[in-house]
């Protein structure tokens, strides 16, 4: 919490903006609510649409790298990111979905015997994480813009 005072605060002055520490502590509540309200209702989304629009859920939920392109983008941020923490957050974050969704005896199926495994929902996860992190990489060495066109 304290990180994120800080922080908001930093870009507040860095725009010119003098807030109060309370003003602060009431941006940061107003963020947390956000952010637990979109987490529960695309959790409850997600529980409603598993079984008929599996792969759908899926693209959405790791998307993750979009709100990096776009920031990047919109700040025309020179080297956002290392390309070596890209390629271990994209790896180290498809072990899950593929363990789950692509080994046949994973601990799903003792708990739910019918669990079902999806073989194509995990190539389109894995060309999806791979386009976003090949968009970021092209960020990083052609700048921010560089899919944009000129015009």
């Amino acid at each position: 919490m304290r990180y994120m005072i800080t922080i908001m605060q930093a870009r507040l002055n860095a725009a010119g903006v003098n807030v109060s520490t309370t003003e602060l502590r009431r941006r940061v509540t107003g963020l947390h609510f956000r952010f637990y309200c979109a987490l529960m209702v695309a959790i409850f989304s997600f529980w409603q649409l598993r079984q008929t629009h599996r792969t759908l859920c899926l693209l959405i939920m790791y998307g993750f790298w979009i709100p990096q392109i776009i920031q990047n983008i919109v700040t025309e941020t020179k080297k956002p990111l290392l390309t070596n923490f890209i390629y271990g957050m994209t790896v180290t974050r498809l072990f899950a979905p593929l363990y789950t969704l692509g080994v046949p005896n994973n601990f799903f199926s003792e708990v739910e015997p019918g669990f079902p495994v999806d073989y194509f929902s995990c190539q389109v996860l894995v060309i999806w994480l791979l386009l976003q992190a090949a968009i970021l990489i092209g960020q990083t060495k052609y700048g921010a813009r560089f899919m944009i066109p000129a015009r």
